[in-house]
């Protein structure tokens, strides 16, 4: 057992008796005392004077009765007993906000953060509800990544996009930022409507990685180049029955990776499971992808649509589709984007088919595909 742990016996006790002594002297001159109740918590801490528990309790009835500094001397004992139990430090944490003494509380709870993730939902709504600002939480995580990434997947559930906004920052700055916040935080910024601040956001976390997004194609990794991150504003991939989607490292029109898609026989697939989102100003587009297939059975094949996906009367195009067997070919359409247009959707697709034999087989390879505007 560590040595700041247990203080000696003697030492506990005379404590103990100093506090007593004070209680009592205060009760002379009429002042609460809690009755009964105070007397069982003084007999208790008597009993166990090493206990950090007891002095908790003893506190948070001195506090109570308003004896503020009686109830922060037993605190800080209570810290001392305990350095790493979290419940004592969660205790220590209420008295400080109680005490109105922010910057004391968030470094208690703070120091909950790095031994357990057991109280994270608590303290976080510690932090909602009082403390003003989550920059001023932000400093006392330090170097935890764990605590850094809970706080804001927190924030992104309650939609405090501000907020998000300042703890996105200081994660990249930690370097604890990574692709799946990066993909949760793009998908609240787009539920908000907030399509101006999602771009800047996503181009500056990919870094090198971004290639010609935004600058010249409105389309992220229209190369397959970087292994899908599952972010909207990245390639998509949604698992279906009856088909197989990823990338692939062979036979790539350009580079080293494709999208490659099975479709195995057992259904007449209405697929729409490989998409990407793209925020996009009014204007014109050209739309341009490269696409391959072996033996793709049926009379729908792949193509591309791309449309509004609020108001399909904005936009709704699609490319011409490919069967049977095909060499590198291009699909390429010339899209307008009207205003009112936020977002558009770019989605490979199949339609299902009206004939009999309507299962499709065969596969098919996608790469460099690319949205550009027309100047």
């Amino acid at each position: 057992m560590q040595k700041d742990i247990l203080w000696p016996a003697a030492t506990c006790i005379a404590v103990v008796l100093v506090i007593t002594a004070a209680i009592s002297l205060r009760g002379q001159h009429g002042e609460t005392l809690g009755g009964g109740k105070r007397d069982e918590l003084q007999e208790a801490l008597r009993q166990e004077s090493a206990s950090p528990y007891r002095w908790c309790d003893l506190g948070e009835s001195l506090l109570e009765d308003g004896q503020k500094e009686k109830a922060r001397y037993c605190f800080q004992q209570a810290e001392k007993l305990a350095p790493n139990l979290p419940p004592i430090w969660m205790r220590a944490a209420f008295f400080h906000f109680q005490m109105e003494e922010t910057d004391a509380a968030i470094q208690c709870s703070a120091r909950v953060l790095k031994i357990v993730p057991d109280y994270d939902q608590v303290i976080f709504n510690y932090y909602d509800r009082l403390v003003p600002s989550v920059e001023e939480v932000l400093p006392h995580l330090e170097d935890n990544r764990r605590a850094g990434q809970a706080y804001f997947r927190h924030l992104l559930g309650a939609e405090a996009t501000g907020s998000a906004a300042k703890a996105w920052e200081w994660l990249r700055e930690h370097s604890f930022a990574d692709d799946t916040l990066a993909a949760q935080y793009l998908d609240l910024l787009l539920k908000q409507r907030m399509t101006e601040e999602a771009v800047p956001v996503w181009a500056s976390y990919l870094g090198s990685r971004r290639g010609d997004y935004p600058d010249s194609n409105l389309l992220f990794n229209g190369d397959f180049e970087s292994p899908l991150t599952g972010a909207a504003l990245d390639w998509r991939i949604t698992a279906v029955r009856g088909a197989e989607t990823a990338r692939e490292d062979q036979g790539a029109r350009s580079g080293q990776w494709s999208l490659h898609i099975s479709f195995q026989g057992s259904e007449d697939l209405s697929y729409r499971h490989a998409a990407q989102t793209v925020c996009a100003r009014t204007g014109e587009y050209v739309f341009q992808a490269y696409a391959r297939t072996r033996d793709l059975t049926t009379d729908e094949g792949i193509r591309f649509h791309i449309f509004d996906p609020e108001s399909s009367a904005r936009l709704d195009v699609y490319t011409e589709q490919l069967r049977g067997t095909n060499d590198w070919t291009r699909l390429e359409k010339r899209c307008r984007i009207r205003a009112g247009t936020r977002l558009i959707l770019v989605q490979v697709c199949r339609t299902p088919s009206w004939k009999f034999d309507n299962k499709i087989q065969g596969e098919a390879w996608l790469d460099d595909i690319s949205l550009k505007a027309v100047h």
